[in-house]
């Protein structure tokens, strides 16, 4: 359809100006277009050194595509899976043969740092070796081992997996599907049409099959043994990346959201206050009113009193978390959808902290102002509550067209590739990988310099999904700066329910995993996520309240 208005549209042209856009699509064509289909390929692998991720691609005929079954990786050449007839034949194969022992190698490389890799790999033996370059040459691997799908994202994607190198794997629940996507082959919007396209062709396959006898079984198809020693495990161990966990919430509502930007847009033209804009103006709230739940000060209570020496090391980092939460105004690391600005850049990351710091106490005051003078109002009184009230409503209100105003600048800075996060990126992908990588960790090592930069958090909303979309949920990624110890995922599906992640990388994760704890760092996460829904909830309704009570102190005003 495009086109053929594009083609409509050349036609008006004049010739002058239709042989200049020509001639800037044919040298577009020539000196941009193979990079940006190069950038966009899935055959490539990544590997990994001690200061980067090198995509290395590869031809199709070395391609594969790999399925898990009972632990185990079968992998199928890519010439012989355009023929759904032997794809068919060979899953069948591989699902009705005898169980074998499941893979370990893999397990062990995902979960090290990636910098490490060349030094494990080089320890591993040659036909070790072999298998994992078939199966970083696997650029689609489809988990079929049933995972539970009331479990977290984070939690659902610990499983098999591949080794890290190869764009996406697909993780079978009983009623949904996972894409774990790789963070530099997808961005958010090209991995949520990816995930859109593939659940389309695999509904139209699903159809196509059904109406088809049913296959018989083929040959086996190679399945690689990817074993581990007690040496490499206990090196891999040494090198691990930190444990994670995570949380996801579906509490916040959006209908008094959109309802208060209309409230406020009536109050003031010039609010121009988005739904991220109110997520991320709470965001700087919650860190400075959280307060642990009852339940979650319990089970803390019970980890103080444990006399283990991890137990109590856990409980302070934990104290210390929280102190440090206290008051926080966090900066946050924005991805920003470049792809409007130019395909070939994907993301613009911006990194924000909200620099009106009394933004709490203005609400608090506004709050009690407001019940002061509705307190007069029920007595029938008029005293002066009402300009107390009227005073703090237009200096607030005020505020937060100020911070709409300040991130849409923002937004309008990153777009352009002018921010201070885009210019760091662009400045060290001039420099050798050796100096990239050391000024690299400078930021890491000056929280001043980390926090313009890199950001504290992660917050990263995908928006609204299409109408018809199946994507319910999402969790972000993160660069593997060990600063970032929370990541934000915002997803609003097609039935208008806002689905919040948050991931947490704190230290004490680690410690109560090795103590067999997790359960408990799990409980941190949830309940800070939980607070944050049930806090963003009131405060935008007592923020409703507020721009509800515009016209009655104006008509005040008038009397």
């Amino acid at each position: 359809m495009f086109d053929e208005f594009l083609q409509r549209a050349l036609v008006t042209l004049p010739s002058v100006a239709l042989n200049a856009y020509h001639s800037r699509m044919a040298e577009a064509q020539a000196v941009r277009l193979p990079a940006y289909l190069n950038q966009m390929s899935w055959l490539a692998y990544l590997d990994p050194d001690s200061n980067q991720e090198t995509r290395v691609p590869y031809p199709p005929q070395e391609a594969n595509i790999g399925f898990i079954w009972r632990g185990r990786y079968h992998l199928i050449p890519l010439a012989n899976a355009l023929d759904p007839t032997t794809v068919h034949s060979a899953v069948l194969a591989a699902m009705t043969a005898q169980p074998r022992p499941p893979a370990a190698l893999d397990d062990l490389l995902v979960a090290v740092r990636r910098a490490e890799h060349p030094t494990l790999r080089a320890s591993l033996s040659p036909q070790a070796l072999n298998e994992l370059e078939a199966l970083r040459r696997t650029p689609v691997l489809i988990n079929w081992d049933e995972r539970d799908p009331n479990q977290a994202l984070v939690s659902l994607r610990q499983t098999k997996r591949g080794i890290g190198d190869h764009p996406l794997t697909l993780i079978r629940t009983s009623d949904s599907m996972v894409f774990d996507q790789s963070h530099i082959f997808f961005d958010g919007v090209w991995g949520a049409s990816v995930a859109e396209i593939m659940t389309n062709e695999a509904v139209s396959w699903a159809l196509y099959f059904s109406q088809t006898p049913a296959p018989t079984a083929a040959g086996l198809p190679y399945s690689p043994n990817l074993s581990a020693d007690d040496g490499l495990r206990q090196r891999a161990q040494q090198a691990a990346i930190p444990v994670e966990t995570g949380a996801e919430n579906t509490g916040v509502k959006l209908a008094p959201i959109l309802s208060l930007r209309k409230l406020l847009k009536q109050r003031n033209d010039m609010a121009q206050v988005t739904v991220n804009d109110i997520l991320l103006l709470y965001r700087g709230l919650h860190a400075r009113q959280y307060r642990p739940s009852s339940r979650l000060q319990q089970a803390l209570d019970l980890l103080q009193r444990d006399s283990r020496p991890d137990a109590q090391r856990a409980h302070r980092m934990i104290s210390e978390a929280f102190a440090r939460m206290d008051g926080k105004n966090p900066a946050m690391l924005i991805p920003i959808d470049a792809s409007r600005h130019d395909p070939a850049e994907r993301v613009f990351p911006t990194t924000f902290r909200n620099p009106l710091v009394d933004f709490y106490d203005q609400h608090q005051r506004c709050v009690q102002a407001l019940n002061a003078y509705r307190a007069d109002q029920a007595k029938g009184q008029r005293g002066s509550a009402f300009q107390t009230f009227h005073d703090a409503q237009a200096h607030y209100l005020r505020l937060i067209a100020g911070f709409g105003e300040l991130l849409t600048r923002y937004r309008t800075v990153a777009l352009m590739g002018q921010s201070t996060s885009i210019a760091s990126i662009r400045f060290l992908g001039g420099l050798p990988p050796v100096m990239q990588k050391l000024l690299d960790t400078i930021p890491s090592r000056f929280d001043v310099l980390n926090e313009v930069i890199k950001g504290e958090e992660v917050f990263s909303n995908m928006g609204r999904v299409a109408k018809g979309s199946g994507l319910r949920r999402f969790i972000t990624a993160k660069d593997d700066n060990e600063q970032k110890t929370l990541a934000w995922g915002v997803l609003t599906d097609d039935q208008d329910t806002i689905h919040l992640s948050l991931r947490d990388f704190r230290p004490h994760v680690t410690v109560l995993q090795s103590l067999n704890l997790l359960h408990v760092a799990q409980f941190i996460a949830q309940d800070y996520l939980d607070a944050y829904a049930d806090g963003l909830n009131q405060y935008v309704e007592e923020l409703r309240q507020i721009v509800l009570a515009s016209r009655e102190t104006q008509l005040g005003k008038m009397e």
